[in-house]
């Protein structure tokens, strides 16, 4: 019975520490922010095949949830296109998979947006995305998708490649017309009880520690 009674006081004691912390902090998330954002205007000109591909080397989030391209065709009609997120490499565990559907002019240099969903998948923050467009579904012809023309855009954190070959195929170019949405990194935050709780505390060791040193003097 006192192992059970000890054993029961220490858990008691856990929960009580666990509520404690609990109270004293909570975490703060960011709430879904722009991640990458890259716009070159005016959006002109044959862009890229969708053959070619991309990826973030430094994710920073903690979630995917959008990605915004822009898109044209030299073939008019309703097109679907899939965009995969991939971990690491162009090969490496899927992290997600969406689709959008978007009608194209027969024009090269006409773009329209195109936003793929996938909710909220989660991503190692820091870690490399890498993505590959595919079409699933319209006309033939060649289809496209902007980017910096043919300059690098250092401020852009999104590097394109040649095509999708793994690990990360080879360089093209930084930066392409994107938008990527996701949830940064949560922070531990000090909540207002907390603050309150920390001082009491914080005063009572302070009496503690003085009485202390009174009796060691006296």
């Amino acid at each position: 019975m006192t192992g059970l009674k000890t054993k029961a006081l220490k858990t008691g004691h856990l929960y009580s520490v666990i509520t404690l912390l609990v109270v004293l902090f909570h975490i703060q998330t960011a709430g879904a922010a722009t991640l990458a954002s890259c716009s070159y205007y005016p959006a002109t000109g044959s862009g890229d095949f969708i053959s070619r591909a991309f990826y973030v080397p430094n994710y920073n989030g903690i979630n995917l949830q959008q990605v915004t391209l822009l898109f044209s065709s030299d073939t008019a009609g309703s097109f679907t296109f899939s965009l995969t997120a991939h971990a690491g490499t162009f090969n490496g565990p899927v992290i997600g998979t969406a689709s959008a559907t978007v009608s194209l002019a027969s024009a090269t240099g006409s773009y329209v947006p195109a936003t793929f969903n996938f909710g909220s998948v989660p991503v190692i923050p820091g870690s490399t995305v890498a993505f590959a467009i595919s079409k699933t579904g319209g006309p033939g012809g060649s289809q496209y998708f902007h980017q910096d023309g043919f300059s690098d855009d250092p401020t852009c954190p999104v590097i394109e490649t040649e095509d999708s070959t793994p690990p990360l195929s080879t360089y093209r170019m930084q930066g392409i017309d994107i938008i990527i949405t996701g949830d940064q990194q949560s922070i531990p935050t000090m909540t207002e009880w907390g603050m309150i709780i920390f001082t009491a505390i914080a005063g009572l060791g302070a009496v503690y520690y003085l009485r202390r040193q009174k009796r060691a003097n006296s």
